[in-house]
């Protein structure tokens, strides 16, 4: 990746790294690096808005029900959602954020049960199984 804002960020989120190592745990082919690195590309994408509008710093924050407008918001705007016509510009993108952002559920739900020390994950482990059961 390039040393940019979007890659310095992807590196220091435990939540996308484990999403990056439960992806390449499971695609074992040697050509999946780069696009394990696309992938956190994508989610941090979606974060530097949150960041921007929302002061949402990190994919547990952004994981949490209380935001989840906000992340469906940030989704519309970078798929290209306009109001008028009720269309996406990028229809599959917005298709591929929702299950980008469920597999990145499923990484949350492995750091919990390998207990981490960080009580914030224990406490997200009730709104992640709320929005796994709404999908």
């Amino acid at each position: 990746m390039h040393a940019d804002r979007i890659s310095l960020n992807g590196k220091t989120d435990v939540i996308v790294c484990q999403y990056a190592e439960d992806y390449l745990r499971k695609h074992k082919r040697p050509h999946i690096m780069n696009l394990v690195g696309n992938k956190i590309r994508e989610l941090r994408i979606l974060l530097i808005p949150l960041q921007d509008m929302y002061n949402i710093n990190s994919m547990l924050e952004a994981l949490k029900p209380e935001n989840f407008d906000k992340v469906a918001a940030v989704a519309r705007i970078i798929a290209g959602y306009d109001e008028t016509t009720k269309t996406f510009q990028t229809p599959s993108l917005a298709m591929h954020l929702r299950t980008t952002l469920l597999a990145v559920c499923s990484a949350a739900k492995t750091l919990i049960i390998k207990k981490r020390p960080c009580s914030a994950y224990y406490q997200l482990w009730g709104g992640l199984e709320k929005c796994q059961k709404l999908s």
